[in-house]
């Protein structure tokens, strides 16, 4: 894939409101030397192309370049030179805002014969400069891989702060990886120290574009480069900002023959989840749904709702918890990382969680995103209507409020939404324009890998020459297949690194046929944790899992939370209840979780994989249907 780059700066300008600039050539050409040495770009193309001569009769840059130049250029790189590739645009100017007599504002980058009208303290006109809204145009006309952009100008930060970019740029979310650091915040100037060679952000990024700041690999990412200039200009008169979706773009790579390879050190910690949900603190071992979340992360920058959607077992709430939840934590939007985000499953009585939430926010008086995880169990496990419609219409109330900028995502399996039909809120909203739904699509081949050997590089562990591709072979055509995966991973490991035959950390090909594979892993464990237990430890073990199963009126099978209190109602003693739910529920097994007040299986996996579970649901179907039928009107009669 080429990479392309266009370094403009720009020293002089006709208009008297555009003051000279000292430094803005000579940070640009060090800029476009560093990228043409290390950056692996086919071409850097600069701006001015103009050569003078000084009074020396040495050649130096013009500083003088007019928006038809730019405009040239720009529509040359982005629509034929860089198609399918990646492109870097660096500007070091003048920038502005201009206000209209509605309070319109649109962003531009000055050129040096852009014209501008002043009245009172404002710019309400202009001729010449680029216009970031044309700059979209062109962008969306093009078929870029990636796009890096780095503003040095004045109040480039309000492109980014007042969410221009989001209102104008629009055709970045179009791309696979987009990197965007401005200068400094939208009422700063992006300052220069005469005393200085380069601007004060320039010259931080020419030094986190040195080698002595290169990670092990020998390569800068924007990401690594951002965090560089970000803790160089702490307690400077600018602070820069980013907003970025993707993947962590390489700016510059460096020989590794001058730099020491660093060894990842072993790590015994079994870094797989097995049946649970990956959360926020495992979001490095979430892995292979890079362009889901990027495609989560644009959806959420254009609307307040948003409803991922999949079967069980495709990984919604791992995507959600994993991998979008740390991206906005990391400002992947603009202002995200202060955002007040809240997560909750509805479970029998929704509609006080949700009020008691949205107060707790609203007191706090800041964005706020709530995440409602497993929203079928307002079908599942609330039995009341009335409820079930106050909650839905509450949510609707809280997306529509204008004062108020909630966003909203839950995830619900598939097969439910057949209910949301008859809630004409709900699907109101997940029907909405722009698109407010995700569907969750099954993992390529190249993203089961990813998911399958990443976690064990983590942690200095490989995988047996052509195991990963085996593994996931036996996953590719399987629906809902990933909590399986992981369990079998984390067995995987349990039998090659907690309990090795040999002190190498290797996962083998014959650890893995010991554990059944990926098919059988969680039917054949699930059924040795059983077969251990006493005849007597058996019986409650099915009265258990009996409880922990609801029936729902096309006869699916879903998990069904359980109360302490009614669990102990079943067993034969309190000892038994704990010794038999701590055993399921231990960190070797983890059938079942638990909290303080309830009980539920891990995962709907469990209740589908495991075959001697499967008979217990089949042999006892009417007296769980029963059973819950007889909750329902306790409940009714309360």
């Amino acid at each position: 894939m080429a990479r392309y780059a266009l370094v403009i700066g720009i020293a002089e300008y006709v208009s008297p409101s555009l003051p000279r600039l000292s430094k803005t050539t000579n940070d640009a050409e060090a800029i476009a030397q560093l990228l043409e040495q290390y950056g692996d770009f086919q071409s850097v193309q600069r701006l001015p192309q103009r050569w003078n001569k000084d009074k020396n009769g040495y050649e130096i840059a013009a500083s003088k370049v007019t928006g038809v130049e730019i405009g040239q250029e720009l529509r040359k790189l982005l629509l034929e030179q860089a198609t399918n590739n990646e492109v870097l645009i660096y500007f070091s100017g003048h920038g502005f805002i201009t206000s209209d007599t509605l309070g319109q504002q649109e962003g531009f980058l000055a050129t040096s014969d852009c014209q501008v009208e002043v009245k009172g303290n404002q710019i309400v006109a202009q001729k010449y400069g680029i216009s970031l809204n044309k700059l979209n145009k062109l962008i969306g006309e093009s078929q870029l891989s990636s796009l890096v952009v780095l503003l040095d100008c004045c109040h480039s930060g309000y492109f980014l702060e007042r969410e221009l970019v989001e209102q104008t740029l629009t055709a970045f979310r179009s791309l696979k990886d987009y990197y965007l650091i401005a200068a400094c915040r939208r009422f700063e100037q992006a300052a220069a120290i005469m005393s200085e060679e380069y601007s004060i952000f320039t010259g931080a990024v020419i030094k986190g574009l040195a080698s002595e700041n290169a990670g092990s690999s020998g390569r800068i990412s924007s990401d690594r480069l951002f965090d560089f200039v970000s803790n160089k200009l702490t307690g400077s008169i600018q602070e820069p900002i980013r907003m970025s979706l993707g993947r962590s773009i390489t700016l510059v790579s460096y020989p590794q023959l001058d730099i020491l390879k660093e060894e990842i050190a072993f790590n015994q910690e079994n870094p797989y989840r097995g049946l649970y949900a990956f959360e926020s603190e495992q979001a490095q071992y979430f892995c292979g749904r890079d362009e889901a979340v990027r495609t989560l992360v644009s959806r959420l920058a254009e609307s307040r709702f948003l409803a991922v959607i999949g079967y069980s077992g495709s990984g919604k709430s791992s995507l959600v918890k994993a991998g979008v939840l740390p991206q906005l934590k990391s400002d992947r939007l603009p202002g995200s990382s202060q955002w007040e985000i809240a997560s909750f499953t509805p479970g029998e009585h929704p509609l006080g969680k949700l009020v008691d939430i949205l107060a707790r926010q609203q007191e706090q008086n800041q964005p706020h995103l709530l995440f409602i995880d497993q929203f079928e169990e307002i079908f599942t496990l609330c039995q009341d209507d009335e409820e079930r419609k106050a909650f839905i219409r509450l949510i609707a109330q809280e997306v529509k409020k204008s004062e108020v900028k909630t966003r909203i995502i839950l995830t619900i399996r598939g097969d439910f939404l057949n209910r949301c039909a008859d809630y004409l809120e709900i699907i109101t909203l997940i029907n909405s324009i722009p698109p407010t739904s995700f569907i969750v699509t099954p993992m390529s081949l190249a993203e089961l890998e990813e998911t399958i050997e990443k976690p064990a590089k983590l942690h200095g562990v490989t995988f047996e020459h052509g195991l990963v591709s085996q593994i996931a072979a036996d996953v590719i055509n399987r629906p809902g297949a990933l909590p399986i995966l992981q369990y079998a991973l984390k067995e995987l490991w349990r039998v090659c690194i907690e309990e090795p035959e040999s002190p190498e950390p290797l996962l083998t090909r014959k650890g893995y046929e010991e554990i059944g594979g990926v098919k059988g892993a969680l039917d054949k464990r699930a059924t040795i944790l059983y077969q251990s237990l006493t005849t007597i430890d058996q019986a409650f073990a099915r009265r258990l899992f009996m409880e922990l199963v609801q029936l729902g009126e096309s006869e699916e099978v879903t998990r069904r939370r359980a109360s302490w209190d009614r669990l102990e109602a079943i067993s034969d003693s309190p000892q038994q209840l704990q010794r038999v739910v701590g055993l399921l529920a231990g960190s070797q097994q983890r059938l079942i979780i638990t909290d303080k007040t309830t009980v539920e299986v891990a995962h709907e996996a469990l209740l589908s994989e495991w075959k001697l579970l499967n008979s217990w649901i089949a042999e006892n179907i009417e007296n769980i249907r029963l059973s819950r039928s007889l909750d329902e009107d306790c409940q009714e009669c309360l």
